[in-house]
């Protein structure tokens, strides 16, 4: 069975505007999965220099991961996810889900919390 070999390790998935996507921490692999059968329908290597454990975040059209040593990711939520940007937050233990609230992303890596959006 295909979600075997894909099914995260400690990353929730996350379902964004009705697309099932699933972080595969280890793998360092972000996959866009049919549900009903585990078929893998798009996939997006994030290259980070080590594993994530915080669940991806999704929201105005795009798929937020930060990895443990805090290289933030921004995924395109498309059919075939590929990668937007990417920041080095400079963490050294990082397990925090990003969070979003009025329109701001929110990231808090070892003793930092860094809040990102227009004024």
């Amino acid at each position: 069975m295909i979600m075997r070999h894909n099914s995260p390790d400690v990353c929730t998935p996350l379902v964004y505007r009705g697309k099932f996507y699933i972080l595969n921490g280890v793998a360092k692999k972000l996959l866009r999965v049919e549900p009903r059968n585990s078929k893998v329908l798009g996939e997006c290597d994030l290259e980070g220099k080590t594993k994530f454990q915080a669940s991806p975040t999704g929201a105005d059209g795009k798929i937020y991961c930060i990895n443990m040593r805090g290289e933030a990711f921004v995924v395109s939520a498309t059919d075939t996810p590929r990668i937007l940007h990417r920041i080095d937050t400079g963490g050294k233990d990082c397990r925090s889900t990003i969070a979003i609230a009025g329109g701001k992303l929110f990231i808090r890596v070892d003793d930092r919390l860094y809040c990102i959006g227009k004024k």
